[in-house]
């Protein structure tokens, strides 16, 4: 113990976590007294081993989220949100494997490497190796349920890869036409030119005989948002594999006092029944059916027509922001059944491409 009186007080002297200091006086003199101040020694850091990682595969950046062995899109298994990103990396060589894969086609992607997964088919058997990150991004429109993949760490040895054989080229046998257009050639791009414009044609070059199938659109701007693509208001279709007929479909909420219908021949407007399906034609060679279906959770229930002539198939499904009459809706055009047909495939889903799609404004 030390003791300390008179003008010599205990400067710099350390104490014990627990210790008692006691202060005495006696009856004589009073003195001014003393201020002890008192200050913590910082601790020297103590090094320890860098943990192993706890999870196989590790999400880095974004929603995205991962347990021991999985990892999952983000709200998952409900729908992910747009415009969201995620980079991901496997803590070791890993085996993916795929529970769950549904996303937009083409629009929404889960990239490994080099490779690209979209839509329904993922990264299923994929090997990846220790360190390699995985991104996922999605666009502003059109969510579905997202994905669950797992992953198996791979045991050595490895073996070494056997080369896969050559395939011929996959045919593409539809297009996609909403807001992001794919085409029969695999090319993407966004709508941004308005106006009535050609779809599908076939054959590509009409020059002195009529079409078999004529597709055509207005696009509208996205009053909404200047910087997002147009999207479609109407569907025009006719030619020969209609024997003639002219269809015209019309985007309006369900829930609106001019809601989605169809013409034929610039006739009256014909809805579709609450009850069941709803033939509106069907001719030798053509056909054209309708029904309200509940598309996905975010959508809700909406329109959807399906028309066949030949061997193609034309489906539009609506899709409306809003309720009642201050909504906005809006049409997805998709055409399959194109690999059978002999002719040349012409309009924004065929040859012809994105050459007359036009471009984001400047400031976009």
């Amino acid at each position: 113990d030390q003791l300390f009186s008179g003008h010599t007080g205990p400067d710099d002297v350390a104490v014990e976590v627990g210790s008692q200091i006691s202060w005495v006086s006696d009856g004589a003199n009073q003195e001014t007294g003393w201020h002890i101040c008192a200050t913590v020694p910082t601790p020297m850091p103590t090094s320890s081993p860098t943990p192993s990682p706890t999870s196989a595969i590790l999400v880095l950046e974004g929603p995205c989220y991962n347990d021991a062995t999985c990892v999952y899109s983000p709200n998952y298994p409900s729908d992910y949100g747009s415009n969201q990103a995620c980079a991901i990396q496997a803590q070791m060589e890993l085996t993916l494997h795929v529970s769950t894969f549904a996303t937009e086609n083409a629009f929404d992607l889960f990239k490994v490497g080099n490779a690209v997964y979209s839509g329904m088919v993922g990264p299923d058997m994929v090997t990846v190796d220790t360190g390699s990150v995985i991104t996922w991004s999605t666009d502003y429109s059109t969510n579905h349920q997202g994905w669950m993949i797992c992953s198996q760490e791979v045991e050595p040895p490895t073996p070494e890869p056997t080369q896969a054989p050559q395939t011929e080229p996959t045919i593409i046998t539809s297009a996609i036409g909403d807001p992001h257009v794919s085409s029969i050639t695999g090319e993407t791009f966004d709508l941004w030119r308005t106006g009535w414009s050609t779809f599908v044609q076939i054959p590509q070059h009409l020059e002195e005989i009529s079409a078999k199938l004529l597709v055509r659109g207005e696009v509208r701007p996205y009053a909404r948002d200047p910087c997002a693509p147009a999207f479609l208001d109407q569907v025009h279709i006719n030619g020969s594999w209609l024997r003639d007929n002219e269809i015209t479909v019309h985007a309006g909420s369900i829930e609106s006092s001019l809601p989605f219908h169809i013409t034929i021949n610039g006739g009256a407007p014909l809805f579709l029944d609450t009850d069941g399906g709803t033939t509106f034609m069907n001719e030798s060679g053509s056909s054209i059916r309708g029904w309200i279906a509940a598309e996905d959770d975010l959508w809700g229930t909406d329109a959807r027509v399906q028309l066949n002539a030949g061997d193609a198939q034309v489906d539009i499904v609506q899709r409306t922001e809003g309720r009642g009459e201050e909504s906005n809706s809006m049409l997805d055009l998709s055409v399959s059944g194109l690999a059978v047909v002999l002719d040349t495939v012409g309009g924004w889903l065929g040859l012809d491409g994105s050459q007359h799609a036009g471009q984001a404004p400047p400031e976009c």
